[in-house]
């Protein structure tokens, strides 16, 4: 039930929160528990499981042992008491509710962010080939599994001020490369195709 407040209260704000009308039937237990925020230290919140730490108990505290039994009775009340009162911290305009609340997203998105970026990146040693410039510079690098692929120098990457002025030096060094695959539209041929784009390149 504790996880069900929790989830609901934050729906409250990311899908109806920024309603400015406040409902009245929940006023009394919202006013408590923002006002039990308040009193907390904000600065030791970084992640929802610390967020959820500290709304939980001012939510108990503020919804009082009638509300609460009601709950108990049936669950579904839970849920909507819940968005009440998400929809009422915001409108009130409850302010260690909001920055909490925005603080977590941004982290949340964040962490999103940063997942989704390490998965993306692909990792693997090799020996580099050739090079070739042409609009850009492809280095060609044989990796562990002894097949030749090309590699897209687009965007600057660490330490390649050592080699891009003279990408011959690499010739036969063994690398630790890592990579994107990017579809691009080539016009030449008319179609979509997948390269390889480096994001860090490591003599070994």
């Amino acid at each position: 039930m504790r996880r069900i407040l929790f989830t609901v209260l934050l729906m409250g704000v990311y899908t109806i929160g920024f309603s400015q009308k406040l409902d009245s039937t929940t006023l009394r237990e919202t006013k408590a528990i923002c006002d039990c925020l308040s009193k907390a230290d904000l600065n030791k919140v970084n992640t929802q499981a610390d967020f959820q730490e500290l709304l939980v108990p001012c939510i108990f505290s503020g919804m009082g042992e009638k509300v609460m039994q009601q709950i108990l009775e049936n669950p579904e009340n839970g849920e909507e008491l819940g968005k009440k009162i998400g929809m009422n911290l915001v409108a009130m305009g409850c302010e260690p509710f909001l920055k909490l609340s925005m603080k977590i997203a941004a982290a949340r998105k964040d962490n999103l962010r940063r997942d989704n970026v390490e998965s993306d990146v692909l990792k693997e040693a090799g020996v580099v080939l050739s090079f070739e410039e042409r609009d850009f510079i492809y280095l060609k690098i044989k990796l562990s599994n002894q097949r030749d692929y090309e590699f897209l120098y687009f965007n600057y990457i660490p330490k390649s001020d050592e080699w891009i002025k003279n990408p011959g030096l690499l010739k036969g060094k063994k690398v630790a490369v890592q990579w994107k695959e990017t579809e691009v539209f080539l016009s030449k041929i008319r179609q979509f195709v997948k390269i390889k784009v480096l994001t860090q390149l490591d003599i070994l």
